[in-house]
């Protein structure tokens, strides 16, 4: 195991198991607010080890989100949208929004986030069109899809499908498997992207916390 995972596991799996202890003693945001903190730690040949941070942030209708490292290295993006949410037999949500790109890259982005929840499955994607302002033919679609069923109340497994510019590899979109492991307000994943490719394949662990 390299240095990285092994200091990955030792940040994520403490600070896992202190949320959901933290969880049972205040589930409620009185504010209205929904904020969530969500780190990627990805193990890749082509790319090394890098850590991806997002913060996103709920209001009503409101969606604001923050990225860094997720359009490009040493480059941060801010987001803006509005949620159109719906229950019934099939719930789910679409997000409309719309980002600024700055940093080692500058650009604009048009964006969307759609969710799709049917008894023990649900469906996420998000995508992006990036417009890059300052090297034309640098624009770019990014895309992250996953399909999720719960086994358990407390175990996920799925399947994943990424299309990024930051990580080099033969295809233009991989994909793989993934299994979470969910607690109150919390969520733990690995996700394993072409893991029959020797060359290709990298992984990404992720923690998404409900603060």
């Amino acid at each position: 195991m390299r240095p990285f995972t092994k200091i990955l596991l030792a940040v994520l799996v403490p600070i896992f198991s202190g949320v959901v202890c933290r969880s049972a003693e205040n589930t409620t945001d009185s504010t209205g607010w929904e904020v969530h903190a969500l780190g990627y730690g990805y193990i890749t040949k082509s790319e090394g080890n890098y850590f991806v941070p997002v913060v996103t942030a709920e209001y009503d209708m409101l969606h604001l989100e923050a990225r860094y490292n997720y359009e490009d290295f040493r480059t941060a993006s801010l987001w803006a949208g509005s949620i159109f949410a719906w229950d019934g037999k099939v719930e789910g949500f679409v997000t409309p929004m719309v980002g600024v790109v700055f940093g080692s890259t500058t650009g604009i982005s048009p964006g969307l986030e759609v969710g799709l929840q049917w008894n023990m499955f649900e469906f996420y994607t998000e995508g992006q069109y990036f417009f890059d302002l300052g090297v034309r033919d640098n624009s770019f679609m990014y895309y992250w899809t996953e399909l999720t069923a719960t086994v358990l109340p407390w175990l996920e497994a799925g399947v994943v499908s990424q299309r990024t510019r930051v990580i080099r590899t033969n295809d233009e979109f991989v994909a793989g498997p993934f299994i979470g492991f969910v607690g109150l307000n919390s969520e733990l994943r690995l996700h394993a992207f072409e893991p029959g490719d020797a060359e290709n394949r990298y992984f990404v662990l992720s923690l998404d916390v409900k603060l």
